[in-house]
């Protein structure tokens, strides 16, 4: 009796979690269609660029097509081995490469050696995503997208030194002396047809693992797709209003999405305030030029984006430290105060030596910005190293990238209201 009331209890139970598994196994589909869909989308959008026969033959339906052909003629010969395996196996890759090498629309020759002598095992180990030993149909198709936009690119790139031979000549404005001096000025050694030792044309490389963080990418977290984000971002220009088409120095008290944002952002941050900009380079750029004359010396970590900014005419003096070396921060900032500035997270990876810097700003009187592009998002608690460390008090700007780990664009200063009030009226880039 006592176990007939047990299984009874537990009936409902079992139930509920029947039905909640249902829902997973539901939603996970969903969302491997989405994703699905997703990647044809981006194929086609890329495919886009390239010549209109391209667009045609290289379809993603067509590939598509090809791939549901190889299958077949693999399930055809699995049957005939009395196999039910449908994937493919290096021999049966192996034949189909050369298939793949011949319909690719390019007389590149370094585009033709790369396919070449590439050998067989290392184009199955770049299709074998999962590193099973055989190749599915989805890893099949994804392999026939990159191989076919990565032929396609260099043919394109071929086919535009054509155009661009062919136009030089009847192009007399493009020697104009002025022109042709500042163009020689910033890219020494470039030739009539554009071309110079600074492009570097790469093709291969290692393939990052399925779960791999992508710290070359800008969209290293990889949200930019996600389907919930991507929705949201299409709700909001389908329903809202875009606000009024003016500079924004013009709509400051308006109160509208992007004043709420800023405001939103503040109290998260526990800042005074934020402004929103139009790009990270623009947040770190735009605030030097506010708070720096052309006698305020800037001190900037060698390893910082600021460092190269200060190359390009910044205006104020620029002194670059050894990377994060507060000793010798500390001996420029005693003998003049100034602007510090250094990241929270370099892009390679070193992590700013946050809570030192502070304690130098506070000794010498001087300004302490911190770059959290490459933090913000990604630090314990997902606020940034300064909210990580508890040192906000010390730090008087953080300027923030949003094209990293929000999956967007523009930038975010964060810190005091009046410094960023003066900031409004005198950026050029808000103006």
């Amino acid at each position: 009796m006592l176990a007939a009331r047990r299984t009874l209890r537990l009936a409902p139970l079992v139930r509920r979690l029947s039905s909640a598994a249902e829902a997973v196994s539901s939603a996970a589909e969903v969302s491997e269609a989405q994703r699905r869909c997703f990647k044809a989308r981006e194929y086609q959008a890329k495919l886009s660029a390239c010549p209109d026969a391209c667009k045609h033959t290289f379809s993603d339906q067509n590939l598509a097509l090809f791939a549901a052909k190889v299958f077949e003629e693999a399930r055809g010969s699995a049957a005939a081995a009395g196999s039910g395996d449908v994937s493919l196996s290096f021999e049966d890759y192996s034949k189909v490469l050369g298939k793949i090498r011949q319909s690719m629309p390019t007389t590149c020759t370094l585009t033709r050696m790369a396919l070449e002598n590439e050998t067989d095992v290392l184009h199955f180990e770049k299709a074998d995503v999962n590193n099973d030993g055989s190749i599915s149909r989805d890893e099949f198709h994804a392999y026939l997208r990159e191989i076919v936009l990565q032929s396609i690119h260099a043919h394109q790139i071929e086919a535009d030194a054509q155009r661009m031979r062919e136009c030089v000549s009847k192009c007399a404005i493009s020697r104009t002396p002025l022109l042709e001096a500042r163009v020689q000025q910033l890219v020494p050694g470039i030739n009539e047809y554009g071309m110079h030792g600074n492009r570097v044309l790469l093709f291969g490389g290692a393939r990052p693992d399925k779960d791999a963080v992508l710290m070359r990418s800008n969209d290293y977290l990889q949200l930019a797709g996600h389907a919930a984000i991507a929705r949201a971002k299409a709700e909001a220009l389908l329903h809202e209003a875009p606000g009024e088409r003016r500079a924004r120095v013009f709509t400051l008290d308006a109160p509208d999405r992007p004043r709420a944002f800023e405001r939103r952002v503040a109290a998260l941050l526990g800042a005074q305030d934020a402004v929103l900009t139009t790009s990270g380079a623009h947040a770190v750029r735009g605030l030097l030029e506010t708070l720096c004359d052309r006698r305020t010396p800037i001190y900037a970590d060698r390893l910082s984006w600021t460092v190269g900014s200060l190359r390009h005419g910044l205006g104020a003096s620029g002194n670059a430290f050894p990377h994060n070396n507060m000793d010798h921060l500390r001996a420029l900032a005693a003998e003049e105060p100034g602007v510090i500035v250094i990241d929270g997270v370099y892009g390679n990876g070193a992590v700013g030596n946050v809570r030192a810097a502070a304690e130098v700003a506070r000794e010498t009187g001087s300004v302490l910005v911190v770059d959290e592009t490459h933090s913000f998002g990604c630090a314990a608690g997902g606020l940034g190293l300064v909210d990580e460390l508890g040192v906000a008090d010390g730090v008087h700007f953080r300027c923030i990238g949003l094209s990293k780990a929000f999956a967007s664009r523009g930038g975010l200063v964060v810190g005091p209201s009046r410094a960023l009030e003066a900031f409004r009226f005198v950026d050029r880039q808000v103006m």
